[in-house]
């Protein structure tokens, strides 16, 4: 036995293990937390912040359940913890993703922008309709 907390932090060899095997679960949600993230933020900058709010509530609920599930339920033990928020992790990537990909603010992004024909006036995000000042008519 003995790891990197064994080895740097001067822990017992069980106690190293332990944690060696806690941080590998718990790594395997660091891409599913990014891409969560990433997400949020794209929604934050549109201005919706509910749906974020509300997911972000939900999962932390969720790991609490996890937490109970997972450490005592099913007996893992600490471990369990570790697989409670990577688990937690998924499912709000998952809701926040389904909430992105089936809103407006998906097809704001997605969606081409309009554009006029012809006249030579009017491209860009508001598709010649005058959003943003500076036609001076």
């Amino acid at each position: 036995g003995g790891g990197v907390a064994h080895r740097l932090l001067g822990q017992d060899a069980a106690t190293s293990d332990g944690v060696g095997e806690f941080c590998a679960l718990l790594a395997l949600g660091l891409w599913p937390a990014a891409v969560t993230l990433i997400m949020q933020k794209f929604l934050q900058v549109r201005n919706v912040v509910t749906p974020v709010a509300v997911t972000s509530l939900v999962t932390f609920l969720l790991n609490i359940a996890f937490n109970w599930v997972f450490i005592h339920g099913a007996g893992i033990g600490l471990l369990g913890s570790a697989l409670a928020t990577t688990t937690s992790r998924v499912v709000n990537m998952l809701i926040l993703g389904a909430y992105c990909r089936y809103s407006s603010a998906w097809e704001a992004v997605v969606g081409p922008f309009p554009m006029t024909g012809g006249d030579g006036g009017g491209s860009g995000v508001d598709g010649g309709k005058g959003g943003g000042g500076g036609g001076g008519e």
